[in-house]
């Protein structure tokens, strides 16, 4: 499995799990850090260090989130 994919499944979990909470990409982002990147995200910060060396990039987290709304569209 590529890590596209494993990303791809990865924001899938979380709107399944955070739908009533991700209301915007941002939100999503920040989810993925802390639960699947395992930093320590916080309503003040995210430490400079971890997202350095750990966080997967937005934009690609945000361009899973749009293929994953495109594929429900086109299965409706």
């Amino acid at each position: 499995m590529s890590n596209y994919n494993k990303i791809l499944e990865n924001v899938e979990w979380l709107l399944g799990k955070y739908n009533n909470v991700i209301d915007s990409e941002k939100k999503l982002v920040l989810l993925y850090w802390k639960h699947i990147d395992k930093i320590n995200v916080t309503k003040e910060s995210i430490p400079t260090q971890e997202y350095l060396s750990r966080a997967t990039n937005p934009q690609i987290i945000s361009d899973a989130y749009w293929l994953i709304k495109i594929r429900e569209e086109m299965n409706k």
